[in-house]
């Protein structure tokens, strides 16, 4: 377990809602946590590293990594790491790459993708390019043990269908 009857170990799991509304604030504090093994939320953590793969918005992530440091009181936040940019999903050697760089992490317990979109060149409504992702997701996932969180917004047409006014 990552986070207590939340986020199993190993598992491909996603958080889902409309642009600019917080989901990555929530992503990014789930990895701070697991990170430094504080609850999240009040559940428990499995302590480990925790990566976090951003596709966009760097400067500002690593601000907000010192706004949770102070929240949590954290000087050394040790096992949470920051990519210096995104990955392709849809690409082998791109998902290769990211691993070599995983190998010198120990008990990598959290890998964060954010945005699906920023990390992902294929066609989001193709299944057979959502498949690739999958695939690929799923190698990240056995190859280090660890649970992959995607971050993905949906688009108006999501939007209004979701809200009843398709």
């Amino acid at each position: 377990m990552v986070i207590g009857g939340m986020l199993p170990l190993g598992s491909l799991a996603g958080v889902f809602g409309s642009p600019a509304g917080g989901k990555s604030f929530v992503a990014l504090d789930m990895a701070f946590c697991v990170s430094q093994g504080i609850k999240w939320n009040g559940l428990k953590v499995d302590q480990g590293a925790a990566f976090y793969i951003a596709g966009e918005g760097i400067n500002g992530i690593a601000k907000r990594i010192k706004a949770l440091s102070v929240k949590y009181v954290c000087n050394d936040p040790g096992q949470f790491y920051l990519s210096s940019g995104s990955i392709d999903l849809a690409e082998s050697k791109s998902v290769q790459d990211l691993l070599d760089q995983l190998k010198s992490k120990v008990q990598i317990k959290l890998i964060i993708i954010d945005t699906l979109h920023r990390n992902f060149s294929g066609d989001e409504n193709s299944a057979r390019d959502m498949a690739t992702l999958v695939k690929h997701a799923d190698k990240l996932k056995d190859k280090t043990g660890a649970t992959i969180l995607i971050v993905h917004y949906w688009g108006k047409a999501n939007r209004a269908m979701l809200e009843g006014q398709a």
